[in-house]
């Protein structure tokens, strides 16, 4: 066996001298998923950090400004409103479960302990996979964002232009690429890396509202931004404000990714509560702000709604500030952001795939469950989950719905993980 490797049969005799992980569904039976061999190269900042990139809460709202906003603005305020009202009741009960279990698998884990033992081991690992496919979704959609940003910036500067279906292959596969890099190289190196991206995303906010709001000048009443709703959709009041909010629920859906990453912090059951609740916070204030920016300064929501690009906040910065050199720069800087999540997910993803691999759910668990000691990192479970999205890249290539589904995909994950 080579030493620089801890496999699965390794990884359980230093947990815990118990049955297979699951075979009761007590917390002794998670020894193996308990103790992971991994050192702690992340800080309270650091996971902070890391669980924030993923999602970008004010960019993601803002990012999916067309779902609700075809509702009109007043769905989105009270939508987004009432999606952290919700979030901060699930949050709170992420926090509970994490600091009483403190496990890799999570929701799935807790699962396995709290569920009856009729049907602990079934709904168990149900809900790991779920858990699994919305992470990898997820960084797909993060991926496939890349790609609408360079075309947004292509159009402006061609309005002749469209993107090729290669040429999204090729710049989701590069990030895809990246991503893998540097969880494999750059591991230890990770926590500094996602507080880069933790404090160039809040800089960008502040910049970003400041500039919009200053630059202006005929904005938008406030009975239009909290009031007004969308008469022409043929939905009842209710109806749209339950269908908008799928615009600001994607933004909150990562809020468990601190969760998966208990392996790489010291005392994860006082840390991860501390991270999960920083990080709703941060999220819904610089959403609302954000959001509330946005709509105040909007001139023409027909010339958003049907941008050519498809990415709506360079056509909201052209009116919000009348030049396209901002909106430029800040599609730029969001070029910059936007990998970083990806980093972040795909190290989430792994860290299910390594914790599914420990409880024998995958094919070839011994194989997902190695541990290389020398990079810190679960190599194996990494590529698995570097091959499952390039095979999801392929959808550019094979079928131009490919391009449009990409930022479905976040809506999907949502719908999965309930």
């Amino acid at each position: 066996m080579d030493t620089a490797e801890s496999t699965a049969s390794d990884l359980q005799k230093s947990g815990s001298n118990v049955k297979s992980t699951g075979e009761t569904g007590t917390w002794d039976d998670l020894g193996a998923s308990r103790s992971l061999p991994l050192k702690k190269d992340l800080s309270f900042y650091g996971i902070l950090s890391a669980g924030y990139s993923i999602s970008n809460s004010w960019l993601v709202v803002a990012a999916n400004l067309s779902i609700s906003l075809f509702y009109g603005p007043a769905n989105t305020i009270w939508g987004l409103i009432a999606t952290t009202i919700i979030y901060a009741c699930v949050g709170l009960t992420l926090c509970e479960l994490v600091s009483a279990y403190p496990t890799t698998g999570g929701q799935y884990h807790w699962t396995s302990i709290l569920a009856p033992a009729s049907v602990n081991r079934a709904s168990s690992y149900f809900c790991g996979f779920l858990s699994w496919f919305s992470w990898l979704m997820m960084c797909a959609s993060s991926m496939g964002a890349v790609a609408n940003s360079i075309n947004a910036l292509a159009i402006n500067a061609n309005p002749d232009y469209f993107m090729k279906p290669w040429t999204m292959f090729l710049i989701y596969e590069a990030i895809n690429v990246l991503a893998l890099l540097f969880n494999l190289f750059l591991h230890r190196g990770l926590g500094k890396f996602y507080e880069f991206g933790f404090i160039l995303s809040l800089v960008s906010f502040v910049v970003i509202t400041v500039t919009c709001l200053v630059m202006q000048h005929d904005k938008q009443p406030s009975s239009y931004v909290w009031l007004s709703t969308s008469e022409g959709s043929g939905w009842s009041l209710g109806t749209q404000f339950m269908i908008a909010l799928a615009g600001p629920v994607i933004a909150f859906m990562p809020l468990d990714g601190a969760a998966h990453l208990v392996a790489e912090v010291n005392r994860p059951a006082v840390v991860v509560p501390r991270t999960i609740l920083a990080s709703l916070i941060i999220s819904f204030l610089s959403s609302l702000v954000f959001a509330l920016a946005v709509l105040y300064s909007i001139s023409d929501v027909t010339s958003v709604l049907t941008t050519p690009s498809g990415f709506v906040l360079f056509e909201l910065w052209i009116q919000a500030t009348g030049l396209t050199a901002p909106a430029i720069a800040f599609t730029v800087a969001i070029i910059v952001m936007l990998p970083i999540g990806s980093v972040a997910c795909q190290q989430v993803a792994s860290m299910m795939a390594l914790s599914l691999g420990l409880d024998q759910a995958l094919v070839f668990p011994g194989t997902w469950a190695t541990v290389n000691k020398k990079l810190n990192t679960p190599v194996n479970a990494l590529l698995l989950n570097f091959s499952l999205m390039f095979l999801v890249g392929i959808l550019f290539l094979v079928s131009t719905l490919g391009m449009s589904l990409t930022p479905l995909i976040p809506s999907l994950s949502s719908i999965i993980r309930g």
